[in-house]
């Protein structure tokens, strides 16, 4: 039983070894409000973190099966933390948290459509809060490779008709974007790690995309536990 154990081990280490964290940031300017206190042309940043292994495309496993069916999209809800300007300026105690609804919170996460071209911030798998177009955007892209763009085409959840965004801070409302990049990058995040949220949440189980071994230390780990294995079933035999 410990054999069989030890080799189960060793087989879901190598199926993870190709997991990758991956950052995702919003980046510009913005004219909106936070907690009714109101703010004009801020410089804002909105900070995601998350895994390759995390990304899936809606209609199909783990996704939903229905809803915008065709998009890629991070986990509900996406770790995440945000600054505006002079108004929110410590990333560590501010996280968009999504919309309470009657059926429950319907986290924030990033979304890919790649018929539209647009990458953005959704309440998941239902109401866009900000969007941006380019055609970079694009299947093969996927969220799940490196790709920075800059002055793209940007809307508003206000421009959009979509509520305001809730979080730890009060709700977010944005009238207006300008000077809106987008960029992700793979790896572990650099720098201060506000990036990953104060209140711990993200994908489902609790994973924290930081926090994910490298892939060749995952492999290198399976291999010499595959050692270790190979070595007990010889002196069985």
């Amino acid at each position: 039983m410990r054999l069989t154990s030890a080799g189960l081990a060793v087989l879901f280490l190598v199926t993870n070894a190709g997991a990758t964290p991956i950052t995702l940031t919003f980046s510009g300017t913005a004219t909106g409000s936070v907690d009714n206190s109101s703010f004009m042309n801020q410089p804002f940043s909105i900070i995601f973190t998350s895994d390759t292994n995390d990304i899936c495309q809606i209609g199909q496993s783990p996704c939903p099966l229905s809803g915008d069916v065709g998009d890629y999209t991070t986990p509900e809800p996406t770790m995440n933390s945000f600054t505006i300007g002079t108004i929110v300026t410590s990333p560590e105690n501010a996280e968009l948290t999504g919309l309470t609804t009657s059926m429950g919170i319907l986290g924030p996460a990033v979304f890919l459509n790649p018929t539209k071209n647009n990458v953005g911030i959704w309440f998941y798998n239902t109401a866009d809060w900000l969007t941006t177009a380019s055609s970079a955007y694009t299947s093969s892209f996927g969220l799940v490779n490196n790709l920075s763009v800059s002055n793209v085409q940007a809307f508003a959840n206000g421009q959009l008709g979509s509520t305001p965004m809730e979080s730890t801070v009060g709700a977010v409302n944005f009238t207006s974007l300008s000077n809106v990049s987008f960029t992700e990058s793979l790896g572990a995040p650099s720098g201060p790690s506000g990036a990953s949220g104060p209140t711990g949440s993200g994908s489902p189980g609790g994973s924290i995309a930081g926090a994910v071994p490298e892939p060749n230390t995952l492999m290198m780990f399976a291999i010499g536990a595959a050692g270790v294995l190979i070595g007990k079933l010889r002196r069985r035999a």
